[in-house]
């Protein structure tokens, strides 16, 4: 299935509910048709037998939703014979306070407009906000720390490899950089990944960005060790607790 809504640049969530007649995998992806690296959910689906309702948070959304539907089993676009779209609507976004304060709020526009533009703006520059309290140094390719984005602790600019940052989805950019932010702005200690990775979700959850789309952004960039391992089970846990949007 693939369908096209208005969104008109206004923040929403898009409903979905489909209906099935035995256990399935679905893929849903919703992007702007304009720019492909434009991505505001991308994600499996597990619906159960009969209905099942799904939401995506779009604090951030374009003009115009294409959204592609599809089993992923028998990767059938159109007259699929193994589920049935109820329907595909926006309804109002949910959102929760964030406890972000003057700067973090100017720091979360900054970042949101970086993220959408991202596709367009050129490596090996330096972007910063009309402050300049904010400077985002963005390279061509991965960087030498096998990470997609870092801060410098010193002088709180933040690098970011533009390669990995085109495969994610805008939610997945932004929780990243919210991370890198929490660091050196938020945190109390400031070499904390865990504390990093809390203060960064409670900020991106209670602006409405999905639950599902932060999860794949931290199994992306954590490695299988024991200790990322503990952290992404904090994570998870601390995510299910907070999240806005619960599918059934």
């Amino acid at each position: 299935m693939v369908v096209q809504l208005i969104c008109n640049k206004k923040p929403c969530t898009i409903e979905l509910r489909v209906k099935c007649s035995s256990e399935r995998e679905l893929f849903i992806i919703g992007y702007d048709p304009g720019d492909r690296y434009s991505v505001f959910f991308k994600r499996l689906m597990y619906p159960k037998v009969g209905e099942s309702t799904f939401y995506f948070g779009m604090p951030q959304a374009p003009s115009n939703l294409k959204v592609v539907l599809y089993d992923n089993q028998t990767r059938q676009f159109t007259n699929s014979k193994t589920f049935e779209v109820v329907s595909l609507k926006k309804i109002p976004l949910r959102t929760a306070p964030t406890g972000a304060g003057k700067k973090t709020r100017e720091y979360i526009i900054f970042i949101q407009e970086f993220c959408l533009k991202l596709p367009l703006l050129q490596p090996n520059l330096t972007y910063a906000d009309d402050k300049k309290q904010f400077q985002i140094d963005l390279f061509p390719l991965n960087l030498e720390y096998a990470t997609p984005a870092r801060i410098e602790k010193t002088r709180n600019f933040i690098e970011v490899s533009k390669t990995d940052f085109l495969q994610m989805t805008i939610p997945q950019r932004i929780i990243i950089l919210l991370h890198e932010y929490a660091h050196n702005f938020i945190n109390r200690d400031q070499d904390s990944e865990v504390e990093a990775d809390v203060n960064a979700l409670k900020i991106y959850l209670g602006l409405g960005y999905p639950f599902i789309e932060g999860m794949y952004a931290f199994t992306h960039i954590l490695h299988d060790s024991e200790m990322n391992i503990e952290r992404l089970q904090i994570i998870e846990k601390y995510m299910v607790k907070h999240k806005l949007y619960i599918d059934k």
